[in-house]
């Protein structure tokens, strides 16, 4: 039986479509039987206006998410807390297994959010981004069963700022420095998303966690645990600044606060070098 225990490594210092065109062949066409020309057949025909567009631009900031329902799902074998998301490799594709499984609810017992990276609102099929290992693997899912919605958020890391930077379309909300991630325990670069909101507790980890969809890269496990990378607050601020955690973001705890009451979950996370 799997262990399904997580751990945040902050404890420490923490299918391509071919398009083809489609067409006919056209028959030979006799030139010698063709009439010949008036001025008025071969005058320049009027061109109608185009129409106006009726439909508007996409929005360049919208992220779209789904989350599931208390019943999608399979009943876990093991546990009857939690189902487990069923994942494809298509629309109507065939199964696909990861090391980890996705479950609802997550394993903080929050609703099950996933970001969508192909495919729009109200799409029968969907590809998301999932919360397993290797990071940034992606999976096609049936979006029967779950909710969509939408919102304009994202946050960037910027690795060599030490900085933490949040936005609502194109508006800066928020602006921090951060700890980050030692030489031996980097903070994963890549584009995450927030996954689960947990009380912190108040101590090494501050009084929130948004923990993301990234595991650390260097670490197999951790505390017993899967090596899960997050942003959350801390009890020594004064560390803002520097490389000392085991892969996770620290930012003071009134930010973290900020962000736990400001931010949905899928919120997409950028963390750059």
């Amino acid at each position: 039986m799997r262990s399904y225990r997580l751990s945040l490594v902050a404890i420490v210092v923490t299918a391509t479509f071919a398009t083809a065109s489609c067409g006919g062949l056209r028959p030979a066409f006799d030139e010698s039987a063709a009439p010949t020309p008036t001025v008025a057949a071969v005058e320049e025909p009027e061109v109608a206006a185009a129409p106006t567009p009726t439909t508007e631009p996409a929005d360049p900031w919208e992220v779209v998410t789904i989350t599931a329902d208390l019943t999608t799902g399979l009943v876990h074998p093991h546990d009857s807390t939690f189902r487990y998301i069923e994942l494809f490799d298509g629309p109507d594709g065939n199964p696909v297994q990861f090391e980890d499984v996705v479950l609802n609810p997550t394993y903080f017992g929050t609703d099950l959010t996933l970001m969508v990276t192909q495919g729009a609102v109200g799409d029968e099929w969907v590809k998301v981004q999932l919360p397993v290992r290797p990071n940034a693997s992606e999976a096609w899912v049936d979006t029967a069963g779950f909710t969509f919605d939408r919102h304009r958020y994202r946050a960037v890391v910027d690795l060599s700022a030490f900085s933490v930077q949040v936005f609502d379309g194109p508006e800066l909300i928020s602006e921090t420095g951060a700890v980050i991630g030692r030489e031996s325990a980097p903070t994963p670069v890549g584009r995450w998303f927030v996954n689960d909101k947990v009380p912190g507790g108040g101590g090494v980890y501050g009084s929130w966690i948004l923990s993301l969809s990234a595991f650390s890269d260097t670490l197999e496990i951790f505390n017993g645990g899967l090596p899960v990378v997050a942003i959350h607050g801390t009890n020594t601020p004064q560390d803002v600044g520097q490389a000392l955690s085991s892969g996770c973001i620290r930012v003071p705890n009134d930010v973290i606060e900020f962000l736990v009451e400001e931010l949905p979950l899928g919120t997409p996370v950028d963390v750059v070098a």
